[in-house]
Parts: C-alpha cells; structure tokens; sequence
C-alpha cells in the first residue's frame, strides 16, 4: 500500500490528492512530476511540453479529443511510457499509454493507465490518499 498526504495548495485550507510520479520514456529520459489524483479524469494526461522536456515526438496527427471537465475539446497524443510510484518500503512499476495535449495544464493521473490499476482510498479528512495495487497491474517489457 502506498500512502501519500495531501498537498495544501497555497495558504488558503485547500488540499489535493497529490503525489510523485516518475515517468521513463522508451528513450530512457526520465522526469518526475507532481500529479493530482482524478476519478473524472479517464486517462493520465499531462501538458504536451512535458513530453518535450523527455524528448519524446509525439504524433503527427492526434489520435482523437478529450473533454475537460469544464466542457473544453482538445486534441491528444498517446505514447507509451514507464511509470514509477514510490512509497516508504514500495516501488510499483508498470507500463501505459498516456495522453499529451497542447491545451492541457494540469498534471492528471486519471483511470485508464492508472487508477484502473489501483485501488484508491481517498482519506479526505484525514488529507491522505492510499494507492493500493492490484493484480491486473501491467509489467514493464
């Protein structure tokens, strides 16, 4: 099980299910990002420059459209990569596609390629979230 507090998001009594996530490109770049815990979001999905800084070219043409939860439409890309989780005594390591988009600012850890693969605890006022694995978890080839 992987536990991780909450972030307070600036001074205001504002707290998020936010935590490290290492991601490995097939390049072998590697880059840690903060990343928010989102049962709404149905992929992990991050800002397209995040896929520049690991040098990674994503398709010409974008495999389809995301809808924000604020109505928005953007294009994304998908790419394969390695993801990393790290708890006190625990590193879980898988492989799955995630999204890139131009439009997107957030840092999104959603279900497809991630939740799906987890059980998630969302301790809200106790501000911590546990990551539990599960056996349908992909290995990494």
């Amino acid at each position: 099980m992987l536990e991780f507090p909450y972030a307070q998001i600036g001074s205001r009594q504002v707290f998020r299910p936010i935590f490290p996530l290492w991601l490995e490109a097939e390049n072998g770049n590697r880059k840690m990002l903060d990343v928010l815990a989102d049962t709404g979001a149905d992929t992990i999905e991050f800002p397209a420059r995040i896929a520049r800084d690991l040098a990674i070219a994503l398709p010409p043409v974008s495999e389809g459209y995301l809808r924000s939860s604020s109505g928005e439409i953007r294009p994304y890309y998908s790419v394969p990569l390695v993801l990393e989780v790290r708890g006190s005594n625990t590193i879980v390591l898988w492989s799955a596609r995630v999204s890139f988009s131009e439009k997107s600012t957030r840092n999104l850890f959603g279900q497809q390629g991630g939740l799906e693969f987890f059980h998630a605890h969302f301790l809200g006022q106790e501000h911590r979230l546990l990551l539990d694995p599960q056996s349908n978890l992909p290995g990494v080839p």
